[in-house]
């Protein structure tokens, strides 16, 4: 895909048990990465995605993971297998009797030309 023209972080989200949260990179852009840090006060986390754009591509064909874990109070270690596909965002619910967590990633492949709009 060649190099990033610019990278950013997305604004950080305090989920404080929150159920649902819906997130995606601005301009067109790829989850490059993101952190995540747990407060006792609220029994929650707050999220922040590192995000890059990349010149003369679009994200298009988008589809959601199922979720990951696949169960309440497991591990989660996603990897995607579908290598022409790249990590746009993701959304989460929350169970506050599992004081839990369940992730689905938003996956989409990538033109090879500029966008005609803003952001997808």
């Amino acid at each position: 895909m060649g190099l990033p023209v610019s990278l950013n972080r997305s604004p950080i989200i305090l989920l404080d048990g929150k159920s649902t949260m819906y997130q995606t990179c601005s301009n067109n852009g790829l989850v490059a990465g993101f952190q995540s840090r747990y407060f006792e006060s609220v029994l929650d986390r707050e999220w922040q995605f590192y995000c890059c754009r990349y010149s003369k591509r679009c994200p298009y064909s988008c589809w959601m993971t199922t979720e990951y874990p696949g169960h309440y109070g497991e591990d989660m270690d996603m990897v995607s297998y579908d290598y022409d596909y790249y990590m746009r965002g993701a959304t989460t619910t929350f169970s506050a009797v599992e004081r839990d967590r369940q992730w689905k990633f938003i996956m989409c492949r990538m033109t090879n030309y500029d966008c005609e709009f803003a952001n997808v």
